[in-house]
């Protein structure tokens, strides 16, 4: 009987240990010892350290990188800073823009809490999490933006050049400004993959198209309100995170100057201004004119059975018309992001 007990208790625990090493997540780290070449340019992203400089970093998965799915992704930071290189040198979170293929998430740096035992030196990170996980693959791009529109708020990535091989490896590129440069570097980056083993379906694979044609003559001084939402969409502030999304990819075409995203409910309440339905262009462009902009880019997201319906449009703000008007649709709420940039392109062809 006593046999029977003990056998009993040591196959619980052996189940036990099975399960959990089912059940528990795999991280993957890829540090790089940070160091730069006499010349390059410090790793900021999501904003300059002079200068008004556009920041991007890029690149590809390695190849050998473990398909799956990834619930969270932390780049690991020397630094973050809320304020102007040149007027106050001030310690503070900056918000952060990851795409991985078609997948994106926004972080807010904050101070490094885990991992002390690493083998470098960094005291803030930036953790994007995927809800539900980010299906990844080898060679599938990525990229870091700017997060808030504000190149004056930044962190500073820990990257090198040195030891290209032990990090991931990416691209910095600085843009619009006379430092324009591209610069190869190594990311020191920390891939924590889901528990879970349910597949994940992959949305529509195609690229976001860019339509033939010039870029509009006429460069608006623009704000963008966030869209409103028609049907359930099943997920919270679905108008303002394509707003967002909106936002960043109207400022890479070059036919908008993106000065600020504004919040409808926020405005409303400033301004006394009355809300019923969807608002107008007139009071749309009331609210352009307030804030000194020339144009307004606003829309609309529309679920009607199996298809979203995403639809943009410019509104001069003297003469509340639509200058221009563009929509998508979709089958997937998760394929919405990978039309944004399609979407804005339409409304920058002239």
């Amino acid at each position: 009987m006593k046999k029977l007990w003990v056998y009993a208790l040591f196959s619980f625990v052996i189940l036990v240990f099975i399960l959990f090493n089912r059940a528990e997540a795999k991280s993957v780290f890829y540090l790089t010892s940070g160091e730069l070449s006499s010349g390059k340019s410090s790793s900021f992203a999501g904003g300059s350290a002079c200068c008004g400089c556009r920041i991007d970093h890029y690149g590809q998965l390695p190849a050998n990188f473990p398909e799956g799915k990834v619930s969270s992704v932390v780049f690991f930071l020397r630094g973050s800073r809320a304020d102007s290189y040149y007027t106050r040198i001030k310690n503070g979170p900056t918000r952060l823009k990851l795409i991985i293929g078609k997948q994106v998430s926004f972080a807010m740096s904050q101070r490094s809490s885990a991992d002390k035992k690493l083998a470098i030196k960094a005291p803030w990170i930036l953790n994007f999490t995927f809800s539900p996980a980010a299906t990844v693959k080898p060679n599938m791009p990525w990229k870091l933006l700017d997060g808030d529109n504000n190149i004056y708020s930044a962190v500073l990535l820990h990257s090198g050049d040195v030891d290209l091989e032990h990090g991931i490896r990416g691209y910095y590129k600085t843009y619009k400004c006379r430092y324009s440069r591209v610069e190869e570097q190594s990311y020191s980056v920390k891939f924590n993959f889901a528990a879970s083993e349910s597949p994940i379906r992959v949305v529509d694979d195609k690229i976001p198209s860019r339509p033939k044609g010039k870029i509009r003559k006429r460069v608006f001084k623009t704000a963008v309100v966030e869209f409103t939402e028609r049907g359930d969409l099943g997920i919270k502030d679905a108008g303002a995170i394509i707003a967002e999304w909106m936002t960043t990819s109207l400022d890479e075409t070059g036919a908008f100057e993106v000065y600020e995203r504004l919040s409808l409910a926020k405005l409303m309440e400033e301004h006394q201004l009355e809300m019923s339905g969807l608002m107008d262009d007139d009071t749309i462009a009331e609210i352009g004119r307030i804030h000194g902009v020339q144009a307004i880019i606003t829309g609309s997201v529309l679920k009607f059975g199996d298809i979203i319906s995403v639809t943009a449009k410019v509104i001069d703000v003297e003469t509340a018309k639509i200058v221009d008007s563009a929509d998508v649709k979709v089958k997937d709420v998760n394929a919405i992001s990978s039309e944004i940039e399609s979407l804005a392109w339409h409304l920058a062809i002239d």
